[in-house]
C-alpha cells in the first residue's frame, strides 16, 4: 500500500488530535447519573403526591380553564393534560409546568419515617416473608 511504519502507527497524520466518536462519548457517562453528573436517586428529597390527578383537575377548574386552555398556557399538548388528569404520571418537567401554571403543589418533601432496616441472619436475598417477620417482631 506504500505506507511507512510511522503512518501505520499514527492514524491521524495531520497532527491534530482525533475526536472521540459519539458512541464513545455516550459510553463515558456513568449509569444512574444525569447529564450534569448528579445522582438522580440521591437528589430525590421530594416525591409526587398520590392525588396529583385530582389536584391538577381542581386547580384547572378553579381557574375556570378547560383542558385545551391549560395546555396552551403550559405550551404542552392537550394529551399531556388529559393523561395527567387520568392518573398517568407526567415527566418532571411537565409537573413543574403544572405547578407554575395552576399555582398548586404536586411535589412534597419525603418523610423518611417509612424506611426500616431488616436484619437477616443468612446471606440470601430478602423476600416479603422476611419483612413480615420483622414487622411481627417490632410489634412484640
Amino acid at each position: 500500500m506504500g505506507l511507512t511504519a510511522d503512518e501505520i502507527r499514527d492514524p491521524n497524520p495531520v497532527g491534530g488530535q482525533s475526536q472521540p466518536s459519539a458512541a464513545s462519548r455516550r459510553g463515558q457517562r456513568k449509569a444512574g447519573r444525569s447529564r450534569d453528573g448528579t445522582d438522580l436517586m440521591a437528589a430525590s428529597e421530594v416525591e409526587l403526591v398520590d392525588d396529583f390527578a385530582a389536584r391538577i383537575r381542581q386547580g384547572r377548574e378553579q381557574k375556570g380553564w378547560d383542558q385545551r386552555t391549560l395546555a396552551l398556557r403550559m405550551k404542552e399538548r392537550i394529551n399531556e393534560v388529559k393523561r395527567a388528569e387520568s392518573g398517568h404520571r407526567p415527566a418532571d418537567k411537565v409537573l413543574t409546568k403544572f405547578e407554575r401554571s395552576l399555582d398548586i403543589v404536586l411535589m412534597e418533601a419525603v418523610d423518611g419515617g417509612h424506611e426500616r432496616d431488616v436484619k437477616r441472619s443468612t446471606p440470601r436475598t430478602l423476600n416479603l416473608g422476611d419483612i413480615l417477620d420483622a414487622a411481627k417482631r417490632d410489634k412484640d
